[in-house]
């Protein structure tokens, strides 16, 4: 677990990376990445229709126990966990929260995680990084490199799939629906319509409904 002052966080990445912002968290996408399903306060990120990254994250009231929450995760989780020492390549992007490391193991899939929790804001964090292969340490650099969980003026209140919407702070989500529809494009050479592939439909034909109160 560490602590200290805030300060710099060095080697951001490049800002011409698309930026993913939901439920009070935002940070850049590693290339490849996407967004995948999403809930009020958790979500999934995937990368070729693969899962690579799962978030949980809550406004914590009381006191909170890095030990508590370990203790639950282990109890309600059918996967197997294991606590660890902060990766040394993940600590200078830290150094502004309390942390807690963990590798975990499921029947197919494995991965590491992280339980960050912030002080000033009291917001508790669960990044569950899955192993996709040599690229993935990168990746989660990039993730840990640019993480907020603040955001006041920072930029979008939500930004997943092509919708980004900016909205002031003291207005909460009350609720959110996203909807597939068909996208197509005109041949060049004729007027005929033509669908898009399924990945590019995939990737920029979501449309949403997202409403907030005061």
């Amino acid at each position: 677990m560490s602590r200290v002052n805030r300060r710099p966080r060095p080697d951001r990445p490049p800002s011409g990376r698309r930026v993913f912002a939901w439920a009070g968290l935002r940070f850049r996408l590693p290339s490849g990445w996407e967004t995948g399903q999403l809930a009020k306060d958790h979500g999934w990120l995937e990368s070729e229709f693969r899962t690579v990254l799962e978030f949980k994250t809550a406004i914590v009231r009381g006191r909170f126990s890095f030990r508590r929450h370990m203790r639950q995760l282990a109890q309600t989780s059918p996967l197997r966990l294991q606590q660890m020492d902060l990766p040394i390549a993940w600590q200078p992007y830290l150094t502004a929260f309390q942390t807690r490391a963990f590798s975990w193991q499921g029947p197919r899939l494995a991965g590491d995680g992280l339980l960050i929790y912030c002080p000033d804001c009291r917001r508790a964090t669960m990044l569950q990084f899955y192993r996709t292969g040599g690229a993935a340490e990168k990746a989660v650099r990039t993730v840990l490199a640019s993480f907020d969980d603040h955001g006041q003026g920072r930029g979008p209140a939500v930004a997943v799939y092509d919708i980004h919407v900016t909205v002031p702070d003291t207005l909460p989500l009350k609720r959110f629906r996203f909807e597939s529809v068909n996208c197509w494009r005109r041949s060049p050479k004729t007027s005929s319509k033509r669908p898009l592939s399924k990945r590019k439909r995939l990737r920029g034909s979501v449309s949403g409904t997202v409403t907030w109160i005061s």
